[in-house]
């Protein structure tokens, strides 16, 4: 499945980064097209990738997937996780097991999955879990999980390490996002799935550059922070850079220097639209819809004035 969706995006990617001036061509009878926002269509792509690409979605299993994929472990490293959570590498099979990631040595593929675990990160709740005092996770699939933890037995030190990562990765989710969808701009006429379909392949042609950025993202030291509100449903704190990170029910939004970053249907301060062939079935009948004849204007002179 995995081979197969890495083939079909690199054939998308393909008709799509090298075909550019065939869709560019003007049409003489141009179709009826819808204007739709391009954020949560870049966004839902980067969350298919992720659930196509990883399909375990326990966090501890992730970071030591991004620390293979970046080169900071090395597979015995992994190897040792593994039977540290009961199980063996040797056993894993390389496709069709939640951990075959972590021992097929498919390095695209672990650098695509890990670029887009990490991008959703900051698009969804913050697992409280994760910062709670004495806190700790299972790789196992089977696990129970705990109850969730309270703003009251936060870990402070584990909160203060967590803000700089959540900065940087929704700055490079703003660039990259952005690139995206300017670029989608580019090719109007396409279907939402077809719009859907090239993010995908984008996101994962990006996906090296996407971690590097993540790197240059990161708040220098000595940046200061402060949280204005935590707790399963919100998430929200400010830097000394002058940036403010936002999660709520509708989703995530980064503002710097007062000025929309993500969010709100915005990317670095611009909203972005696509022209989409939306209902294409349904609009090419509005062409049969006949104009309402023009109306005679009505006569105002009163009898008297005759």
């Amino acid at each position: 499945m995995k081979h197969q969706l890495l083939l079909s995006l690199g054939l998308v990617l393909a008709m799509g980064l090298g075909g550019c001036e065939e869709q560019r061509a003007p049409l003489a009878n141009p179709p009826k097209w819808l204007d739709l926002p391009a954020l949560p269509i870049v966004q839902n792509a980067v969350f298919t990738l992720y659930e196509t690409l990883a399909p375990h979605k326990n966090p501890l299993v992730m970071d030591h997937l991004c620390a293979l994929a970046k080169g900071e472990l090395t597979q015995e490293h992994i190897n040792t996780f593994i039977q540290q959570q009961g199980g063996s590498a040797q056993q894993i099979p390389a496709q069709g097991h939640p951990l075959s990631l972590l021992v097929n040595g498919d390095r695209q593929a672990q650098v695509q999955a890990c670029a887009a675990y990490l991008a959703i990160t900051v698009l969804s709740p913050l697992n409280l879990n994760s910062i709670a005092v004495d806190s700790s996770a299972s790789a196992l699939p089977d696990k129970p999980k705990t109850t969730e933890a309270t703003p009251a037995h936060i870990d402070q030190a584990k909160l203060l390490a967590l803000l700089p990562a959540k900065l940087a990765i929704a700055h490079t989710n703003a660039d990259f996002f952005t690139l995206i969808a300017a670029e989608l701009q580019r090719r109007p006429g396409l279907t939402p799935e077809q719009f859907h379909q090239l993010s995908m392949a984008m996101f994962a042609h990006f996906a090296p550059n996407y971690l590097q950025r993540i790197k240059e993202h990161t708040p220098a030291q000595g940046t200061q922070y402060r949280v204005l509100k935590l707790d399963a449903d919100q998430f929200m704190f400010i830097s000394s850079n002058r940036t403010l990170f936002a999660y709520d029910f509708s989703g995530l939004k980064l503002q710097q220097n007062g000025v929309n970053w993500f969010g709100d249907g915005k990317l670095l301060g611009k909203s972005y639209f696509l022209k989409t062939a939306y209902l294409p079935d349904s609009t090419a009948q509005l062409n049969g819809i006949p104009s309402p004849p023009e109306s005679i204007p009505a006569r105002h002179e009163s009898s008297v004035n005759r």
